[in-house]
Order: structure tokens, then C-alpha cells, then sequence
């Protein structure tokens, strides 16, 4: 009897699911809609992530699936999910996890590490064994600092002051207002509609004017810089040693020179890299693991992996 893989990457806009050979063969895909329960609640997040296995299982007719599903927002409702799709699937082995644990897998497949994701928000994670502790990123009302969030709220903040004379003129005005339209006290119905994922949208516009050298750009810039350095020292706290932190999220992928300036920041023995292969890439990798599959995340079964994951996407990984 053939055994298979099923790897599963799901956050808030998308939900992915990949059926591999232990070899790292991806055999086929599949993807559906948002399955983060913050978002679309429990019953929802069950029944996509259950749509995913499906479509999945049909192309294993001959032998045993083993399932990880990395989850955005699953941390706090581990339990219930699992036994959401344990009642769908009581003949198969399913651990549920969260979508971080992809990232860290993607980087580091073995052993204690840390990875840091920046997107709309921003936190830090440390893997001791199999345990997860999280650093930061306690949400929008309290820990902000190193998201997209903070970046894009920190130049309307200044933009507005300076509006307001309460400081000296920036040339983030005309970096929003390029981005914007008008003005940002003309926008104000619009950014307060739009809410954090219309503040965060700002961020790209920044960080691509600070990478051209604007000074008041490049300000903000070393705030996130300082907060990342700041949680990857409590994360050198816990582990104890030096250590490899995997980088994901829009911020890293999209901004990859942010890595070198961060490295260039800390004063602690980390070995910083941005991930670059899809998040699902870590989440087959984390079924391997339970799996004790050998030559886990080596070169063959990343190769074996990206090279027929590229084919299932039919060139769009989208």
C-alpha cells in the first residue's frame, strides 16, 4: 500500500493543499477559499480545510494519507478544529497546526528555530522540540510594531502632524498622496473605513521609497528594524544559542533587502534568511517530520518538491 503526504497552508484568503510522495513529488493540488476561524469561524474553517482533503484523497485511491494543516488564527482553536475533521475523517491520521509552523518548517525542517512573519500584523515564534512560543504581536490595540500596520500608521501619522504644523514638513506627504490620490486628511473616510488592511496597503509605497534612500522613509524603517531585533533577542532568550529565524510574511517577501538590514541590527549570533518557497512547501515538510520521513528539507526533496509544484500550478501559483 502506497503512503502519501497531504501538506495544507490556510490563512485568510486562501487555503492550499498539496498530495506528495515521501520523495517530495507533489502529485496534485488543490485550493479553495479562507479558512482562518478568526475569520470565517469554526464550522466554515472545518468544512473548506475538509474540501481541501477531499479533492486531495480522491487522486490516493490506492493507499493511506497523512495530513498537516498549517492554519492562520488556528492557535486558539486547535481542538475544536481537530475534532471538527477527525468526525470527517476518523480513518486518518490529521494534526492541525498553525500556519507559522509552515514557515518555520519551510526554513528550518529540523531542529529549534525562530521566524518572525510581517504582513497586515507581526510577530515572532520559537520552536523548542515541539513546543511553539510566541513573541510579540499581541494585536492591533497593544503590540503593533514591525507590521504593515505600524509602517503605513506611522506615516499618516506624520504626514498628518506635519499637516496640522505640529512638525516639519516630510516627504512622506507626497509619497501618500501619490499612493492615496489626494491628500491623507482628505482620505481620512476612506483609511477609517478601510480599517488596519487599508492602513497596512500603505506600507509597500514606503518601504519603496526608503529602499530609494528618502531619509524620512528609511525612519520608519529602523522602528521595524529595532522591534524585529527586539523579539529575535527575547527569542535568544529562550533558546539559549545561536540559531537560524526563517522571515515571512508580505513585508520580507515583498522588501527582501529588509533581511540585510536587519542582520546588520543584531548584535546576537542569528542567522536571518527570508523564505521564498510557498508556505504549503512547509507544511508537506511538517507532515514529514511527524512522519520521521529521511532527508527531510535537503536538497533532492526540495528539488523533487518546487519542480513538480511549479508543474501542478501550471505556471500560476496563485
Amino acid at each position: 500500500m502506497n503512503h502519501y503526504l497531504i501538506g495544507i497552508d490556510g490563512g485568510g484568503t486562501k487555503t492550499e493543499g498539496v498530495l506528495c510522495l515521501a520523495t517530495g513529488e507533489v502529485l496534485a493540488r488543490a485550493v479553495r477559499g479562507a479558512s482562518n476561524p478568526n475569520d470565517v469561524g469554526i464550522g466554515s474553517a472545518v468544512a473548506v480545510i475538509a474540501d481541501v482533503i477531499r479533492a486531495l484523497r480522491a487522486e490516493a485511491s490506492d493507499g493511506e494519507c497523512r495530513c498537516f494543516a498549517g492554519i492562520a488564527g488556528a492557535l486558539n482553536h486547535l481542538d475544536a478544529l481537530k475534532a471538527g475533521l477527525s468526525e470527517l475523517f476518523p480513518d486518518m491520521v490529521l494534526d492541525i497546526g498553525s500556519d507559522v509552523q509552515n514557515l518555520l518548517s519551510s526554513e528550518i525542517p529540523i531542529g529549534d528555530g525562530a521566524c518572525i512573519v510581517s504582513g497586515t500584523g507581526s510577530a515572532c515564534f520559537v520552536r523548542i522540540g515541539d513546543d511553539l512560543h510566541r513573541i510579540g504581536g499581541w494585536g492591533y490595540l497593544l503590540d503593533t510594531a514591525g507590521s504593515g500596520y505600524d509602517i503605513g500608521r506611522s506615516a499618516l501619522t506624520r504626514v498628518l502632524k506635519a499637516h496640522d504644523g505640529r512638525m516639519e514638513a516630510t516627504s512622506l506627504t507626497g509619497i501618500l498622496e501619490a499612493k492615496l490620490g489626494r491628500s491623507a486628511a482628505d482620505a481620512l473616510t476612506e483609511i477609517y473605513a478601510g480599517g488596519k488592511p487599508f492602513i497596512a496597503s500603505l506600507a509597500p509605497c514606503v518601504l519603496d521609497a526608503a529602499e530609494k534612500g528618502d531619509a524620512d522613509a528609511y525612519a520608519i524603517v529602523e522602528e521595524s528594524v529595532a522591534a524585529w531585533c527586539e523579539m529575535l533577542n527575547a527569542a535568544y532568550g529562550l533558546l539559549g544559542r545561536s540559531f537560524r529565524a526563517a522571515l515571512g510574511g508580505g513585508i520580507f517577501q515583498n522588501h527582501a533587502w529588509l533581511a540585510i538590514d536587519l542582520a546588520m541590527e543584531l548584535s546576537i549570533p542569528v542567522d536571518v534568511s527570508v523564505a521564498l518557497a510557498p508556505p504549503v512547501y512547509g507544511a508537506f515538510l511538517e507532515c514529514a517530520r511527524r512522519m520521521a520521513v529521511e532527508g527531510i528539507g535537503e536538497k533532492p526533496m526540495k528539488d523533487a518538491f518546487l519542480s513538480s509544484y511549479e508543474k501542478a500550478c501550471g505556471g500560476d501559483p496563485a
